[in-house]
């Protein structure tokens, strides 16, 4: 199914443990079976040790195993030597997830300003989820757009990807990367979650005439990658082969350098 190959800019595979609480499959070997079905060339996979305790290390090799991407994720209980432990087993990409982290991002941008200096010095590229919204306790006092805007004024050049393209404030977001190479609009979550919204309208906008600066994940195993196929083709569909190639699988390729 599907004519362009997408690599994935977004999946979570794991050997083990629970998925928020449900068990299911998602398994390294599930995601390969699924992505040969659905014509996925490989994909970036992110491991969140609150979800399955396995070691960076050996997440790493059963990247490399499967032919994906390692992404690992910064434990906000830990110090930022972390980093270097994960650069020094091969880790090229650093996954900031401030939600699942519990941290407020204003309150914290002297810690996040640190994390990107680091992740700059090593020429790490940084997955940072733009999804907050959830249980008031947890949702941050001022707005995330804002946080990252100074967080990129402060470590100029520092390469990002915005995981979920800011959700609900995709056109807002747009307008940060629009100027700056350096940024990367990911669109997992936010081209399945919002199906039929107004949010059809924008994405198909941003197919049409911004092509060069959006990629496409799954989110995997929130949603499958039958799923996230078949939204891709509805979009990919409107426009002409160079530019749903660039979506679906030149552009996070390039900027990961694969």
């Amino acid at each position: 199914m599907g004519n362009v190959p997408i690599f994935d800019s977004l999946s979570h595979p794991s050997e083990k443990g629970l998925w928020f609480g449900k068990n299911i499959n998602h398994s390294f070997n599930n995601l390969k079976q699924e992505y040969n079905r659905y014509n996925f060339i490989g994909g970036c996979a992110v491991q969140i040790p609150i979800m399955s305790q396995i070691s960076p290390k050996d997440y790493y090799t059963q990247c490399l195993n499967n032919d994906l991407y390692p992404v690992y994720f910064y434990d906000f209980t830990k110090d930022i030597n972390q980093i270097k432990e994960l650069y020094s087993i091969g880790y090229k990409a650093l996954k900031i997830h401030v939600r699942l982290g519990g941290i407020d991002p204003e309150e914290n941008f002297n810690l996040l300003r640190d994390i990107f200096k680091e992740c700059k010095l090593l020429d790490m590229t940084i997955f940072f989820c733009t999804l907050i919204h959830g249980d008031i306790a947890i949702q941050p006092n001022n707005g995330l757009l804002n946080v990252i805007t100074r967080l990129l004024k402060s470590v100029p050049d520092v390469k990002v990807i915005l995981l979920h393209g800011g959700d609900v404030d995709l056109m807002k977001f747009v307008q940060l990367v629009r100027f700056n190479e350096n940024v990367l609009i990911d669109l997992s979550f936010t081209l399945q979650k919002f199906e039929g919204s107004s949010l059809d309208l924008d994405i198909a906008y941003l197919f049409s005439t911004f092509d060069r600066r959006i990629c496409v994940g799954s989110d995997y195993p929130d949603y499958s990658i039958e799923h996230t196929r078949k939204r891709f083709d509805k979009f990919a569909s409107k426009v002409n082969t160079e530019k749903a190639e660039n979506i679906g699988y030149k552009n996070i390729k390039r900027f990961l350098s694969i």
